[in-house]
């Protein structure tokens, strides 16, 4: 068995099924399908482009959906499906087949070596034409997507289904380049690498955002300090360069003052490397706000 498909993204679900009804197409089914995803450990079904899955399915409205042995509930389905056979479709080989027990199904195959890698679950609104499927899907995550499809026996009848579904597709008001090869399992992973992206760049300018937050909250802090010293330090520049100094300064070189009074201010190198530290300050800040202008 051969699956012709398409499969593109859509944004005016309503007035795609106002024209499937008008092409003769018969709505059928709503259903909603969870599908888990596996992986082979010796073979990466990624890099070969087939798909392995387990698929359960329930009627929007509670109904049954009746496979033999299988709960009146859910339908569950095991479906391989091999590598796509152009590059302009979805059109691949499928196996499918029905089980009846869904947690022995997925201890088997994990007991061969697969390994469950993720889960896409739709909601599916499914129209029948007398030989065409039409499939309108919301995919958690992903959106709205229709799918059209043709099964076929054969190889020799698929370029002649995919005629057909392209003649449909132009009926829907959409064409060829509209479409998309990417499985919804591919769209999800290639979703959630981006939002791991995200999530790490997040991190990353969330530390830049804590640094640079630290550091300007100190600065606010201590230029307002420094503005509530200002005059303190003109009072000190004027002692400095005073004759009062001179006159401190000698009488401490004489040791006239008591040993225990503490006077750092009649430190020639302690003043005056405070005043250059203060100078060297300044000229910092101007060339800070040159470059920014410059910006």
């Amino acid at each position: 068995m051969i699956e012709v498909e398409i499969k593109l993204k859509i944004n005016n679900k309503a007035e795609i099924e106002a024209t499937l009804i008008e092409q003769g197409f018969k709505k059928a089914t709503t259903s909603k399908e969870i599908d888990q995803y596996f992986n082979g450990a010796r073979r990466d079904l990624r890099d070969t482009d087939e798909a392995l899955r387990i698929r359960k399915t329930t009627r929007d409205d509670g109904s049954c959906i009746i496979a033999d042995g299988s709960p009146d509930d859910e339908l569950i389905t095991l479906t391989y499906k091999g590598p796509k056979l152009d590059d302009v479709s979805m059109s691949r080989k499928e196996v499918q087949v029905n089980v009846s027990d869904y947690d022995g199904m997925v201890e088997t195959l994990t007991a061969l070596g697969y390994k469950p890698v993720m889960t896409v679950s739709k909601t599916r609104v499914e129209y029948f034409s007398e030989e065409m499927c039409a499939c309108l899907d919301e995919v958690e995550g992903l959106g709205s997507f229709i799918e059209l499809e043709i099964i076929v026996d054969s190889e020799t009848d698929r370029q002649g289904a995919l005629d057909k579904i392209e003649n449909e597709l132009v009926a829907l008001g959409y064409s060829m380049a509209d479409t998309t090869t990417t499985s919804y399992l591919s769209m999800l992973e290639q979703r959630m690498n981006s939002d791991d992206e995200q999530i790490t760049r997040i991190k990353e300018m969330e530390i830049a955002y804590d640094k640079v937050s630290c550091a300007v909250n100190a600065l606010d802090d201590a230029t307002e300090q420094y503005v509530k010293v200002l005059p303190y330090l003109q009072k000190l520049l004027s002692y400095y360069v005073s004759e009062l100094w001179q006159d401190d300064f000698a009488d401490d070189e004489a040791g006239k003052f008591p040993a225990d009074l503490k006077r750092g201010v009649l430190s020639e190198d302690g003043v005056y490397d405070l005043l250059m530290k203060h100078k060297a300050l300044f000229e910092k800040i101007e060339k800070l706000k040159s470059k920014k202008d410059e910006e």
